[in-house]
């Protein structure tokens, strides 16, 4: 979306910057906790590798 908008001249090519950092800010957030969640036994690697695949969904769009 922010794409888009960047290619359709609405938006900076800084503030498309801004919007992309805060997207995989998003995706770490989830990641560590994810992560720390694993190593002390409180998800299974299934779960992780789940979470972890929504999350980079919604980071990368694949």
């Amino acid at each position: 979306m922010a794409l888009h908008h960047f290619h359709k001249g609405c938006i900076s090519e800084r503030k498309l910057g801004y919007i992309l950092a805060a997207i995989e800010y998003e995706y770490q957030k989830v990641a560590w906790s994810a992560e720390d969640d694993l190593a002390h036994g409180k998800i299974s690697q299934a779960e992780f590798n789940r979470i972890i695949k929504e999350a980079k969904f919604k980071w990368l769009g694949e």
